[in-house]
């Protein structure tokens, strides 16, 4: 990220991988194979219950026009989901590679959003997907899997709170807006008024500290039309930090994954048929200052 001086982790770079179909709206592309469950760095979580293909992808895919330029500096595809109705399983997207370390993990993303506007999208570390039946530490949440799980950073354009990024616990869907009774404390927001074909790149750690554990997220914003992958010259919207409570729910050996997923928004009539998030430039960072 051009905001942020940091050390990337160096990590075997995967093959190019070709275009790939779901059978979703802007991801049905013609004469083009299904997508299995691994696109680029990321794979596809959801409910065994969902009783969608285990095999397949249902609203991520790879757009061939979606992809960076020939002789691109990363191998690495644009990864694209499509908002799903609340009643259907979409698919969340978690990091192929964990986290090195439960108590200082830091992940940064390209995210562009294509077409009309979701209710709001998710970044976030320290993820996981409980399915049912999975087991938790999380006694104190009022949670039931399945669910996705994690510190998320939210671009929110949702109707009943102002416009803009939040931190949310994903495993309770606790909102840190300093609104909700059942989810008190600390609260961190910034604001924005979000407007289709926006691109911004998004850097979230989650650190163990002296004084407890913290999430800090910086926010910048890349030029319309900025290069498929490129994650410079970006101009920074803003920083948050806030304290947190340790990850209950990852067992006790994990460090949990990066994660995204896309929540459409209540009103189908600004659904266009070519509303998606594109997803890109996702990287493991070594954490450093703030």
């Amino acid at each position: 990220m051009s905001v942020v001086v940091a050390a990337l982790w160096v990590l075997p770079g995967p093959a190019r991988q070709p275009a790939c179909a779901s059978p979703v709206r802007a991801c049905a592309q013609p004469a083009v194979p299904r997508c299995g469950t691994t696109l680029g760095p990321w794979r596809v979580a959801r409910s065994r219950t969902s009783g969608l293909d285990p095999g397949h992808s249902h609203s991520a895919c790879i757009l061939e026009a979606a992809q960076p330029a020939t002789g691109a500096a990363t191998a690495a595809p644009v990864v694209s989901i499509l908002p799903q109705p609340i009643d259907v399983s979409g698919d969340t997207l978690l990091s192929r590679e964990p986290a090195r370390r439960r108590d200082a993990q830091r992940a940064v993303v390209r995210i562009d959003v294509r077409g009309s506007l979701p209710d709001h999208w998710d970044f976030a570390v320290a993820g996981a997907f409980l399915d049912v039946g999975d087991g938790h530490a999380c006694g104190g949440l009022a949670m039931a899997p399945p669910r996705n799980a994690g510190y998320a950073l939210i671009a929110g354009n949702w109707e009943r709170r102002p416009h803009g990024f939040y931190f949310e616990r994903l495993t309770d869907a606790c909102v840190y807006d300093g609104r909700d009774p059942a989810c008190p404390g600390e609260h961190a927001f910034l604001a924005h008024e979000f407007v289709p074909d926006e691109s911004f790149v998004l850097d979230l750690a989650l650190m163990r500290r002296d004084d407890g554990w913290w999430l800090v997220a910086t926010v910048a914003s890349l030029e319309r039309g900025a290069p498929a992958g490129a994650t410079t010259p970006a101009r920074e919207l803003g920083r948050m930090r806030m304290r947190v409570d340790e990850p209950c729910w990852l067992a006790d050996h994990a460090t949990g994954r990066a994660g995204v997923i896309v929540i459409p928004g209540s009103d189908p009539r600004a659904h266009t048929p070519d509303t998606r998030v594109d997803v890109s430039a996702f990287a493991w960072r070594r954490p450093g200052g703030e």
